[in-house]
């Protein structure tokens, strides 16, 4: 799927890696893990695609769509925790967030006011637009994988900005699963995670089918999710981990 051709990485005078090279095939269900300043975030922002090496290439057989978790999760709008979720699916959260916006002030009029009418009609209309386009379906997935992370249904609706980084960890992961990537790429997920989040992180990551990386200190989420398979970046060099 990638193959990572003699790249090199560095930042001033220091080098990270150089002529790193190292085959990821499609499926592989891989843990990766080195000493501190070893270059596994560099690794894996150079893989998302957002940093680039200094030499060498990557090659990617055909066109892999990749989802990367970063370390720090920011919030990057004040969108709901469900819209987040949605966020790739454009044309079916500005819906999702119009119904919302309908369902809201129609609770708020009276039986017989007249705008009361105009916005059941509008609302049917885009409902029905709605479910044609599979939104029902998707907003179904997202609620199912936001539950399996633990996040409650009464926080759908909140904004991801009142969320402490945990739970925008969560909401984030469940964004990337719902997108299905050929790749997914997660660097240390369990930051701002307690015990029993790791564990639903363990198990929402365990139905993901596609090729997966995973950055963690967690040796225990490392051997259920990579399924024993754990290799290290150390002295620019991806190897076999000793451990294993």
């Amino acid at each position: 799927m990638i193959h990572v051709d003699r790249i090199k990485r560095r930042f001033g005078p220091r080098v990270i890696f150089q002529n790193l090279t190292w085959l990821i095939p499609k499926t592989a269900r891989w843990g990766l893990v080195g000493p501190n300043g070893a270059g596994k975030t560099t690794l894996m922002r150079i893989l998302s695609g957002e940093d680039t090496q200094d030499e060498g290439e990557i090659h990617r057989t055909g066109a892999v769509r990749v989802g990367y978790l970063a370390q720090d999760v920011e919030t990057v709008d004040g969108g709901s925790v469900l819209a987040t979720v949605l966020d790739g699916f454009g044309e079916i959260r500005r819906m999702e967030e119009q119904l919302e916006s309908f369902e809201h002030r129609m609770a708020e009029l009276a039986a017989g006011d007249p705008e009361l009418e105009k916005l059941q009609n509008a609302y049917g209309d885009l409902r029905h637009r709605f479910e044609s386009l599979g939104g029902d379906k998707v907003e179904a997935k997202a609620r199912m994988i936001l539950s399996g992370l633990g996040v409650p249904k009464e926080r759908l609706h909140e904004p991801l900005t009142d969320l402490s980084g945990g739970w925008r960890m969560r909401v984030a992961l469940a964004r990337l699963l719902l997108s299905a990537p050929d790749l997914l790429l997660l660097d240390e997920p369990t930051n701002h995670l307690d015990l029993a989040a790791i564990e639903q992180l363990e198990q929402a990551v365990a139905g993901y089918d596609g090729t997966l990386l995973l950055v963690s200190h967690d040796r225990r989420l490392l051997e259920a999710v990579a399924l024993g398979r754990i290799v290290r970046l150390e002295q620019g060099q991806v190897v076999a981990d000793s451990a294993v």
